[in-house]
């Protein structure tokens, strides 16, 4: 059974192995953030990415295609421009380029043969990639019921193999600091299990379902683009519907109503001694998410002066909450003042 790692895992390990010059491949369920993770690594080493579908490939496309040289009686193979080679100038403004193979085993044997050279090699036909090219692999489980084809042994053995498992922890970190909808960050925050619904062998009559993408990406654009961001029309729950399915689009916004019971930033400001703080759990995770969105500069003093009159647990959850999307507000005196105010707690949860 192989080893499985959560997506901050992988990352990790994936920088490793592009340090290293051996090629990752990972695995993981569809929708799982294979993909956003490829991404994020282009932009934190300034690389200019190459999105390659290996699915739709065809072995020339990896060996290059044969053009005659009359004069000699011979021909040669030619590669194909999605492959930057040895002589090209690297593109202005980047370091170098990545070239991400995703459904990687979902080509066939004779594909995967024409890669040989290129993932071992660095080669197409008899042309070598640019130094400056990193390669990276992604594609889904054999276990989910996606299109995949198994790996040779000759295959397997020119990689770095790397498992990935659904967490909804460390999604929650990534989708704080990449500023996703906090009401999808607090609906996932008290419901964990509805991060990833996805089951290969699913008796439903859903026609999607719900998982890292639908979430993060998907359902997060879709309530950007909706009137005042309200969830409270049938649009919203139609369109919802349609990326995470209708059961899972029902409890969002049925839970996103607690939101009207929470106190209003503007309220809190006002009278952070004397605003309601609300009893049900389920609203406190709301209204931590509404503070962490909402603080600056400004009012990070009076909205932490209120944060202390909420249980210590929901507090923290805040204040962690608060400092990846603002990161400045840990230097302010009102952060500090609360650091210092819960010193305790901070040493003893207990």
């Amino acid at each position: 059974m192989a080893m499985t790692v959560n997506l901050e895992e992988a990352t990790d390990i994936m920088e490793l192995a592009m340090r290293s010059n051996i090629v990752p491949f990972v695995q993981g369920s569809p929708g799982s953030g294979k993909s956003s993770v490829v991404r994020d690594l282009a932009n934190k080493f300034n690389l200019c990415l190459i999105d390659m579908r290996a699915a739709d490939k065809d072995p020339t496309d990896f060996n290059g295609f044969p053009s005659p040289d009359l004069k000699r009686g011979k021909a040669h193979f030619l590669p194909m421009e999605d492959f930057p080679l040895e002589d090209d100038e690297i593109p202005k403004g980047y370091d170098g380029w990545l070239l991400f193979l995703d459904e990687f085993n979902a080509a066939d044997r004779n594909v995967q043969k024409a890669m040989y050279k290129l993932i071992l090699d660095r080669m197409i036909g008899s042309k070598h990639l640019h130094s400056r090219v990193i390669m990276i692999c992604a594609g889904n489980l054999d276990t989910d019921g996606a299109i995949t084809e198994d790996l040779s042994t000759a295959m397997q053995s020119r990689l770095m193999h790397i498992t990935t498992r659904t967490d909804p922890d460390a999604w929650l970190r990534w989708a704080v600091k990449a500023n996703v909808d906090w009401r999808i960050v607090a609906y996932i925050r008290s419901f964990k299990s509805q991060l990833n619904t996805f089951e290969k062998d699913r008796d439903s009559n859903e026609l999607t379902f719900a998982c890292e993408r639908t979430w993060g990406d998907f359902a997060n654009r879709l309530i950007q683009q909706l009137p005042n961001n309200n969830l409270n029309s049938p649009l919203a729950l139609r369109a919802l519907s349609g990326v995470v399915g209708e059961g899972n689009a029902r409890q969002f916004i049925g839970y996103s109503a607690v939101f009207g019971e929470i106190p209003t930033i503007d309220e809190i400001c006002r009278d952070p001694q004397g605003c309601s703080v609300p009893s049900k759990p389920s609203t406190i995770y709301a209204l931590t998410g509404s503070i962490a969105t909402s603080a600056n500069e400004q009012n990070v003093s009076v909205l932490l002066e209120y944060l202390e009159r909420i249980p210590d647990e929901f507090q923290a959850v805040c204040i962690r909450e608060l400092a990846f999307r603002s990161p400045a507000l840990k230097k302010t005196a009102a952060f500090s003042k609360w650091l210092m105010n819960n010193m305790d707690f901070i040493m003893d949860p207990e």
